[in-house]
């Protein structure tokens, strides 16, 4: 499981969406490198990480493989826990299951009601197979989705979107971004049961 650490400090680690990875936080680790701890990992399957063996892309295997690397591996006592699209329900399980750890949270762009009809038209489209063309073939989600909704300077930067694309250079490596979606469901539960431990 690749990540990020750099910098001194109090530990931020920095949970990321689809169909990203680590380089989204870029900008956040250039500023903030001097302040504090910045951990910013790749899911498994994403970015510069390893596909586990039988991997499934599932939020429960994406939640062991975060705490195995959060708590397990790093030993971090105490951090500031940022997420954001589905980093949300692949990293908040650390401060409802172990919430003397977090100095923080800051959750950005991401769940936090039920799932509406849009939505599960959303997910359902991605379980057919028009869909898993558009993601196996044409990166549909680096190539069309993530486009739309970048602001226009880094939109309009060739350089930002070859990173995009080169951390999902072949159809097999883009299941991650099919799986996600085909989530909403889960991801909802996820969220409702974030909310009832924090309020």
């Amino acid at each position: 499981m690749h990540y990020i650490d750099e910098g001194k400090g109090i530990p931020i680690v920095l949970a990321h969406g689809n169909p990203e990875w680590s380089f989204i936080y870029r900008n956040i680790i250039k500023e903030l490198a001097g302040e504090a701890r910045l951990i910013a990992y790749d899911l498994p399957g994403f970015g510069f990480s390893d596909t586990p063996k039988d991997f499934d892309y599932t939020l429960q295997e994406h939640a062991k493989w975060v705490k195995s690397l959060v708590l397990d591996h790093l030993k971090l006592e105490k951090f500031i826990l940022v997420v954001q699209n589905w980093g949300g329900p692949t990293a908040l399980h650390l401060a409802t299951n172990h919430p003397n750890c977090i100095l923080g949270t800051v959750i950005s762009n991401t769940w936090a009601w039920k799932t509406n009809a849009e939505s599960e038209k959303f997910s359902n489209f991605f379980k057919s197979e028009e869909a898993k063309r558009l993601i196996y073939e044409e990166n549909y989600f680096v190539r069309t989705l993530l486009l739309k909704s970048m602001n226009k300077k880094p939109g309009n930067n060739q350089t930002i979107i070859d990173a995009y694309e080169m951390a999902l250079p072949t159809p097999e490596s883009r299941k991650g971004t099919l799986i996600f979606p085909q989530s909403l469901k889960v991801f909802n539960k996820c969220y409702l049961l974030s909310l009832r431990v924090f309020s």
